[in-house]
């Protein structure tokens, strides 16, 4: 349902974003003056592939969901999947792109319980390598992450996180 509402208010964007007379009568639109953003926009039915989510690490798309599962696309091309890893048992609720310097592109995900960092240690095709920065974290919500100035911060089920290279817990004062 969402994906076919998405594609509609794209397919129908230009006319949306136009000023135009519509004759009824003769079943005719006369655009009169157009005003678009210089997008490309790629929408992709991805099926049973994203059933938790994904996240842009450019130019590659990632997928991620309840098996712990992590796919990702070709380079620059979201509708074809180049591989796939299980990262973790259990599942994974929210990715982020984040600074990898010499290994971009780079990623947090987050499961149920762990912090994954994804980076890539190919030197002239991509190879992503997974590991696991803390298996003792937990997540009260994919909404719950917030990053600020390369640090990141979260709730988790009982207490507060951050990611600053590491992961720890907020002390409450």
């Amino acid at each position: 349902y969402r994906g076919y509402v998405i594609k509609e208010y794209f397919s129908h964007y230009f006319m949306h974003m136009s000023d135009i007379t519509v004759d009824l009568a003769k079943n005719d639109i006369k655009i009169h003056s157009t005003s678009s953003e210089p997008w490309r926009v790629t929408l992709v039915d991805t099926g049973q592939v994203s059933n938790g989510g994904f996240c842009v690490l450019h130019p590659f798309l990632f997928f991620f969901g309840s098996g712990g599962e992590v796919s990702w696309s070709n380079a620059n091309d979201p509708t074809t999947i180049m591989d796939s890893a299980r990262v973790t048992a259990s599942k994974i609720v929210y990715g982020i792109a984040t600074r990898g310097g010499t290994a971009s592109p780079a990623g947090l995900f987050w499961s149920l319980d762990s912090v994954i960092r994804v980076t890539n240690v190919g030197t002239t095709e991509p190879e992503f390598n997974f590991d696991t920065i803390s298996s003792q974290s937990s997540i009260l919500s994919s909404k719950s992450v917030i990053e600020y100035d390369g640090i990141y911060y979260w709730a988790a089920v009982d207490r507060f996180l951050v990611y600053n290279g590491t992961v720890s817990e907020l002390e409450n004062s």
